[in-house]
């Protein structure tokens, strides 16, 4: 493996997310040449932006252009590899390049929900895996997602998560007078089940009688994604059972700082994201949570359970019961020990297992491996 020579990556993905930002500059800081083909804007001074700017109103001609143009750009570049973060559309954009070597990383929102939602995204998906080298998993579960709907893909798979910034996402508590901070950083939509917070809450608060509570939730979404009909649910229940003396809330962000800083705050992270079909991916912010070392409590679901052990470093409940969901709640604010240990032995399982730092140097030795194989034949050669 020749590691003298820097590489030339394209990689493609959501820009504005800051896992794939921190993918990108990571790699950039470390003297690659990063160039990165996305429909959003950001600058960096070491990354290299090709900007897919929409020109039209109209979504499928400017999706139909965004292709073409991508497929351009990346015959102009030339690089050792191409790596496309989520199947449904960045995924397809790296295959339809038809560039090699060419990884790709199913995110799970992509294989358990976006599969589902017509033919066009099933062939989608099929396509983006088929045209795949290599198939990035995170986990163990994400691999049995995917030979569910595509089939066998051991010979293809890199299974690696690249984990947590622990010198960002680390045990940091402000006093805040007795008062225990809950943290939901979930989105107000279907499929992260955020109207089940509320319903715990009001549990906890008037059914418990337990009021020495802050809790902490968004309650705008993405304006991307955003579901304003979920959201306007949410505050109609908030404001049913009386609870918005004892919450706070903030708009969602894509900024690191701020997910850093209500993390700083908490006391308690819950998770309420559950599916029926497929299980659920154990999402960023959870490992984040756990980096924090906060007490984490979180629906009893087979990907969770890789991470989270109950009792050992988090609470697992029954998925989708508010009633389980607030007695786990309760347990944690009213014993604190138990939280302190919860958390501890939260970190100190990411330190060991998902230190971002450790793990991102694997995915670069991976790069370094499929570059100097021998080429495959396409139009980059």
């Amino acid at each position: 493996m020749n590691k003298n020579r820097k590489l030339k990556l394209c990689l493609i993905g959501d820009i504005s997310n800051v896992h794939c930002k921190r993918w990108a500059n990571y790699f950039a800081e470390k003297g690659h040449e990063v160039h990165f083909v996305d429909n959003h804007y950001y600058k960096y001074k070491n990354l290299k932006l090709h900007y897919l700017k929409d020109y039209t109103r109209i979504k499928l001609i400017d999706y139909l252009s965004r292709l073409i143009r991508a497929k351009y750009i990346i015959r102009k570049i030339k690089p050792d590899l191409v790596h496309s973060q989520q199947l449904t559309y960045h995924g397809f954009l790296g295959a339809l390049s038809d560039a090699h070597p060419y990884i790709v990383t199913p995110w799970g929102s992509d294989t358990l929900f976006d599969y589902e939602k017509s033919f066009v995204h099933k062939y989608i998906i099929k396509y983006a895996l088929d045209k795949a080298d290599i198939i990035h998993q995170i986990d163990m579960n994400g691999v049995e997602r995917v030979n569910q709907i595509y089939g066998d893909h051991r010979g293809r798979l890199f299974l690696l998560n690249e984990g947590v910034d622990t010198k960002v996402y680390r045990k940091k508590r402000f006093s805040k007078k007795n008062k225990i901070t809950l943290l939901s950083i979930r989105v107000p939509k279907e499929s992260y089940n955020t109207l089940l917070f509320v319903e715990a809450l009001n549990i906890i608060i008037n059914k418990y009688g337990i009021k020495n509570i802050i809790a902490v939730m968004c309650n705008e979404g993405d304006k991307i994604a955003r579901d304003r009909f979920y959201e306007k649910r949410l505050n109609g229940l908030i404001n049913k059972y009386n609870l918005r003396k004892y919450m706070r809330f903030f708009r969602y962000t894509r900024e690191v700082y701020y997910t850093q800083h209500l993390m700083e705050n908490a006391d308690i992270y819950v998770d309420t994201m559950y599916r029926t079909v497929r299980g659920q991916g154990f999402g960023k912010t959870g490992l984040e949570a756990m980096s924090s070392a906060l007490a984490l409590v979180i629906p009893d679901n087979p990907d969770v359970t890789i991470y989270v052990k109950h009792m050992q470093n988090g609470l697992l409940y029954k998925k989708n019961d508010a009633e389980a969901l607030a007695k786990a709640i309760v347990k944690l604010v009213e014993n604190k020990k138990l939280r302190e240990k919860l958390g501890r032995s939260a970190r100190k399982f990411i330190l060991k297992n998902y230190d971002w730092e450790k793990n991102i140097k694997l995915l670069e030795d991976k790069y370094y491996e499929l570059a100097n194989r021998p080429k495959k034949k396409n139009f980059l050669n």
